[in-house]
This record gives C-alpha cells, structure tokens and sequence, in this order.
C-alpha cells in the first residue's frame, strides 16, 4: 500500500470518532406531542411526551436549560426498572418514577456530572412513567413517593 492510500485510510479512521461524537450530542428536534401533569400543589406542569424507543433514547440531551413549568414524560408499554443515564445532559434535573399517576420513587437534583461517571439512576420499584423536572421542582411542590399527580394525555 502506498503512502497516499495509507495516510487517507488513517485520516479516515481519526474522522470517524469525531463525526461520532458531534452525531450524538447533536441538539434533538422538540417532541410534538405535550401532556399537561397537575403537580400535587396545583402546579401546572407542560412535559413533552417520549414514547417512542428514539424520543426515549434523545430526552434532553443536548438541551441548554428546562425552564420552570416544563418536563419531559417518558412513557413504557411495561412497567419495569427503567434506569436513567445523564447522556449529554447539561444541568440537573429531578427524576419522578411513576406507575400510571402515582409517584414511585424521586431522585432529586441528579447531575449532569454521572454522564462523564456513566452512572444511572432507578427506582425503588416498577414504574410506566418517568417525568423529568427542574432540579428542586419536585421538592418544591410536593412531589414525593406515594403522591398523585393529576397526568392529561393528549388524545389521539
């Protein structure tokens, strides 16, 4: 092999990681679908819906912020012990498991910092759902584990 063929093949090769790495921490285009959840002090909460394996994998990754009154819902067809990893996260949010509208377990305040440990959290038991807040949004009102938050789908 020549020196030329030889130097592309490894320019090549160095490409792929960096194509990679820029592939997938790529800001995700927001999710249509919107559920609206009634926290348990009467606080309405907008969450963008993630049903879909893609939308789940995405969640906030690569997102700059989760403004106060807004989260992402994730929703399984099973339930079951679904551990969260930080994968790109730039700040910190609250994690809420849920089976149906009751809150299972809370992880507050979880860092962005447990991507670079590749760290995940999970509930204490079996959920469907899992609502992403603000950091400190879930202590702040009222979500705690055995609460009931009011969760409006939107129909389809």
């Amino acid at each position: 092999m020549d020196k030329k063929v030889r130097w592309s093949l490894v320019a090549f090769i160095l490409t792929i990681p960096v194509v990679a790495f820029f592939w997938w921490t790529r800001p995700q285009p927001p999710i249509s679908d919107v559920a609206e959840i009634v926290l348990p002090d009467g606080t309405k909460v907008s969450a963008e819906i993630a049903e879909t394996p893609e939308e789940r994998a995405a969640g906030l990754s690569g997102r700059t912020e989760l403004p106060e009154g807004t989260g992402m819902l994730f929703v399984f067809d099973q339930p079951g012990l679904y551990p969260f990893w930080m994968r790109a996260m730039n700040f910190p949010i609250d994690i809420v498991w849920l089976m149906d509208t009751t809150v299972v377990s809370v992880a507050p305040n979880v860092s962005a910092a447990l991507a670079d440990q590749m760290k995940t959290e999970v509930s204490s038991g079996p959920a469907n759902r899992v609502l992403e807040l603000p950091a400190g949004y879930a202590e702040a009102h009222g979500v705690v584990a055995g609460a009931t938050l009011d969760i409006r789908l939107p129909t389809r």
